[in-house]
């Protein structure tokens, strides 16, 4: 399993950002499951329209409608835990 934050997201989807080649070959050599939550995704499909267009920003959702990126919530427990 490899949990995921947005700037890897961001950065494999422009081909201008500097971690561009590492955070590629990352997420699509990792065996996966590649999850995440949706707080991630709202973030990083903001940045990759703001930073590139939508046609970048479908093929994030895109690649989680395919199940290539799981998205998890976060229950009450989670946020319980996080306090302590």
């Amino acid at each position: 399993m490899l949990i995921c934050d947005t700037a890897p997201l961001v950065a494999a989807a422009d081909t201008a950002d500097p971690a561009y080649e590492r955070c590629r070959e990352l997420l699509e050599s990792h065996p996966g499951p590649l999850v995440t939550t949706a707080l991630v995704i709202a973030e990083a499909g903001w940045l990759i329209r703001r930073q590139l267009d939508l046609g970048a920003e479908v093929l994030l959702y895109k690649a989680i409608a395919q199940g290539q990126i799981i998205v998890e919530s976060l229950t009450t427990t989670d946020w319980a835990r996080m306090l302590n």
